[in-house]
């Protein structure tokens, strides 16, 4: 039985890794750092958001965000504008607009598609399923980080 769940754990694990490979090649393609393609995703609907907003919505950290917006902002995709109480908000420039609209919106139909290719209870059940297996990780990884005598 053990050797089973932990065949099953390796595909997943197999499997998670893939789509990130997707994702990060998707983003080498656009010229773009992972980091930077998951902000752009963001700022398709969220256009404006604080860099705060850019680290929850992505689940990256402030230096990795900042680092990010920083390239984007020297590629001409981003402006950046302080907006008082040291929040910074990130615009996309007609340039990210363009890039947005063009390959990004192509990108994230064929992630439609993708996702519509499964029947709705199995969407749901994805989605459910790997949310739960998310939250499940946090508090088991987080409990490692609080034995005492480790850091």
């Amino acid at each position: 039985m053990q050797d089973a769940q932990d065949r099953l754990l390796g595909e997943f694990t197999y499997v998670s890794n893939e789509l990130d490979e997707l994702y990060r090649v998707a983003a080498k393609r656009l010229g773009l750092s992972p980091s930077a393609y998951e902000i752009l995703v963001v700022l398709r609907t969220m256009d404006g958001c604080t860099q705060k907003e850019l680290c929850d919505e992505c689940s990256l950290s402030k230096q990795t965000v900042n680092s990010a917006v920083h390239g984007m902002e020297r590629a001409g995709l981003v402006r950046v504008e302080s907006s008082g109480h040291r929040a910074t908000q990130v615009w996309l420039t007609e340039e990210g607009r363009s890039l947005v609209a063009g390959r990004l919106d192509e990108m994230y139909e064929a992630e439609r598609q993708a996702f519509r290719s499964l029947s709705v209870e199995e969407r749901l059940a994805f989605v459910s399923l790997t949310k739960r297996f998310s939250e499940e990780l946090k508090v088991r990884f987080a409990a490692l980080e609080q034995r005492p005598g480790e850091r």
